[in-house]
């Protein structure tokens, strides 16, 4: 992440999140409320009042996922969109509303500006964000996992994940700023459901075994026996997850996994109060292509497996995607953004289950230490069987 200009500008592209999100006064005092991790509670800041989110609760005009009144504490079904009508703007069953974005231009992160904020620190890079913006038409979110871990816990587990970085400078947890800088972000990403159909052509190889050269020097040769294969095999995906944002690495993202996804729920504006949303920057389209790529390791295995024998070769293989279908989801990220010596570091947090992976810098004196120290011990042993 290079450091380039510390000003952000809102962009003409399709962001996820709300331009201003709702906020939701305390009933008892009228401080604004902020959604509680692991409860379905909205709590006071000040004087702890606590007050449920309403089940069938939206952003006006959203509706429930269902299109029904769901009663207290039923989990709704939550909709799958037809991807090739929406692609092709045939439906509104993805209903658009108009929202607005921010672009941090050190990493790319779009970023749903607080109320009444003109300039923050993006929560993925640290670099002062200062904005200015239009509004542009969007899809909206569908659904979303409600933090369930609080930013008690979550520095709790960023301490220990630090803590245990042998090689870290010994500076890093004040650099880190681990009390003052974590973030609940919610990352946006794409889920896909689709079948498919796939014809191949290939070879199988079957061992087996040569007796070669006599005497003492016989021994047993593996060979291999190859003959044609070919066939059709089908594949089902559910829940193919691919993040809509680039602001944290692919690979990161996918070291948090698995999610609960059987967890989710419509989204509402209630469940963002206190936190940072982040808005797509990876296309519907450009989502299946990726979803597509996690897809291929299962594809290959089936045809491996239809091509049977003790090794494969897959010569070619044509697959068809039917009956895709997506989500629109919001998944919950504890994140420590830092910098060390001027260079951009990340650590996140699943804040369902607590699971932790992230950067750091590495010290190069404790390296040397550590090299000197094993060539040391190296030495000393080699000396103690030499002098014996």
């Amino acid at each position: 992440m290079g450091c380039l200009s510390p000003t952000a500008v809102f962009r003409g592209r399709p962001p996820l999140m709300a331009a201003a999100q709702s906020e939701f006064p305390c009933s008892r005092c009228g401080a604004k409320l902020l959604f509680a991790p692991g409860t379905l509670h909205l709590k006071c800041p000040y004087c702890l009042t606590e007050n449920e989110i309403p089940p069938g609760a939206s952003l006006p005009g959203a509706g429930s996922e269902t299109g029904t009144d769901d009663p207290p504490h039923t989990l709704p079904a939550i909709e799958e969109l037809d991807f090739h009508a929406q692609i092709a703007g045939l439906t509104t069953a993805a209903p658009t509303v108009d929202r607005l974005e921010v672009t941090c231009k050190s990493c790319n992160a779009h970023i749903q500006m607080p109320d009444n904020v003109s300039s923050m620190k993006c929560p993925y890079c640290s670099t002062p964000i200062v904005a200015t913006g239009t509004s542009v038409k969007v899809l909206k979110p569908r659904s979303l996992l409600p933090f369930g871990i609080d930013e008690k816990k979550a520095r709790d587990v960023l301490r220990g994940w630090l803590a245990g970085r042998w090689f870290a400078p010994s500076n890093l947890k004040a650099a880190a700023r681990v009390d003052a800088g974590v973030k609940g972000v919610y990352v946006p990403y794409w889920t896909y459901d689709c079948q498919t159909t796939t014809v191949y052509r290939g070879k199988r190889g079957d061992h087996y075994y040569v007796t070669v050269g006599s005497g003492k020097n016989r021994t047993q040769q593996q060979r291999t026996r190859w003959r044609p294969a070919s066939g059709t095999v089908p594949n089902t995906f559910d829940d193919v997850l691919v993040p809509g944002s680039a602001s944290i690495g692919a690979e990161r993202l996918h070291e948090l996994e698995p999610w609960d996804l059987n967890s989710l729920l419509p989204y509402q504006d209630h469940y963002l109060s206190g936190f940072t949303s982040e808005t797509y920057s990876v296309t519907l389209d450009a989502g299946f292509g990726l979803a597509q790529a996690r897809m291929q390791p299962v594809i290959d295995g089936t045809v491996r497996s239809d091509i049977g024998g003790d090794v494969q070769h897959i010569d070619e293989q044509r697959s068809n995607y039917a009956d895709i279908t997506f989500k629109h989801i919001l998944l919950p990220v504890w994140l420590l953004a830092y910098r060390y010596h001027n260079q951009a570091f990340q650590i996140t947090v699943n804040a369902r289950t607590g699971e932790v992976h992230g950067e750091r810098p590495y010290s190069a004196w404790k390296i040397s230490l550590a090299v000197i120290g094993g060539l040391i011990a190296l030495g000393v042993v080699l000396y103690l069987l030499n002098s014996k």
